[in-house]
């Protein structure tokens, strides 16, 4: 699903915002906190309407808000925000059941959701309050899954996890774009703990976009990434200082695979 903003403001706090979400990509947002980020994917999801201008979705402007809302899963910054049920299986399976699916239906879809995020129906009957951070994300996310939207959009998804956690949660996004083809929209003010999953970025500042590209522009907007706050780590920084060098490796966050690539080019 493409999702194509078209000079979308609301109030003050976002200002004629012009950009295309790619369909079957992982997009990052990135701003320092109240650059409009969540209100962003608030108005892609519908939760919140524009005061001007407007979407298209798969290059269609009317289109039916109910289902657009079903196709597009939201996980909030904190993943028990979305609990409010006593087992993992009502957790998942309420919006089904708003849906009116049938119980033979809702309990494959319980099933599937849970194994797309690497759980089993071993879960089903726990409740979520008692689940790791990580778990409780990976709920939150099953919960989203649940009604199989092409795009799902995270807010702050790191926020609560450890680096383990982080990890894990990665791999899941990459395989959820690859193996089930998703759109993905990560939202973030931290560079570092999404800098190997996405395919590009957009970065609001004051409610406004400020930059925007694939990962490999950041190498050469180190500067204005600093200007707005926006911290970039030190691989970065390296990779950008071998490049200059006339050393070019590729981007990674993984400590071995960056050795390897200037073992490779030097």
């Amino acid at each position: 699903m493409e999702i194509k903003l078209n000079n979308v403001s609301y109030n003050y706090r976002l200002r004629n915002v012009n950009y295309v979400f790619e369909s079957g990509v992982v997009t990052c947002v990135i701003g320092k906190s109240g650059s409009g980020k969540s209100l962003l994917g608030f108005i892609i999801v519908g939760l919140v309407g524009v005061t001007s201008g407007y979407i298209e979705i798969d290059g269609k402007r009317d289109y039916d808000l109910k289902k657009v809302r079903k196709d597009i899963g939201y996980v909030f910054q904190n993943p028990m925000d979305h609990i409010f049920c006593d087992t993992v299986y009502e957790e998942i399976s309420f919006g089904l059941r708003q849906y009116k699916f049938k119980l033979d239906k809702i309990d494959e879809q319980v099933s599937k959701a849970l194994s797309m995020v690497g759980l089993d129906d071993s879960y089903l009957d726990r409740n979520p309050r008692n689940l790791s951070s990580g778990e409780v994300e990976r709920v939150a996310i099953a919960a989203s899954l649940v009604l199989n939207p092409k795009v799902l959009i995270l807010d702050e998804p790191t926020v609560y996890l450890d680096n383990k956690g982080v990890r894990e949660l990665n791999k899941l996004l990459l395989m959820l774009r690859d193996k089930y083809g998703k759109s993905i929209i990560v939202i973030s003010n931290d560079m570092d703990n999404v800098s190997d999953i996405y395919d590009n970025y957009v970065m609001l500042d004051k409610g406004s976009i400020v930059s925007y590209g694939s990962k490999g522009d950041i190498l050469n907007n180190i500067d204005l990434f600093m200007k707005y706050g926006m911290e970039v780590s030190d691989i970065f920084r390296f990779i950008k200082l071998c490049n200059d060098k006339g050393v070019n490796i590729k981007y990674t966050n993984n400590i071995m695979k960056l050795v390897g690539y200037v073992m490779d080019n030097v």
